[in-house]
């Protein structure tokens, strides 16, 4: 019994470490030998004529041109993807 009262004082340190240190970012950027990639997921808010307007949780706003052919609707969730000066924003 002894031996597992030696440890917990050093085990509860971790766990209340573990849970203070809060979640992960939403803005890791993910780094390669051909340079960053940054991923961010957002609510389409806007749709027309090419162009959508994306929100994000921190309250910013992004407008994106999308090609003719992609068939975005408000409301939906999508990922914007930057690598390489580009940006790309999927379903």
């Amino acid at each position: 019994m002894n031996v597992y009262l030696r440890f917990a004082p050093a085990l509860l340190a971790t766990v209340v470490a573990g849970c203070a240190s809060g979640p992960p970012s939403a803005l890791i950027p993910a780094s390669t030998t051909r340079g960053t990639t940054l991923v961010r997921i957002g609510t389409v808010t806007a749709v027309s004529a090419g162009r959508l307007t994306v929100g994000f949780d921190d309250g910013e706003q992004a407008s994106h041109e999308v090609g003719p052919d992609e068939n975005f609707r408000e409301g939906e969730k999508v990922r914007v993807i930057s690598a390489n000066g580009r940006i790309q924003v999927t379903h």
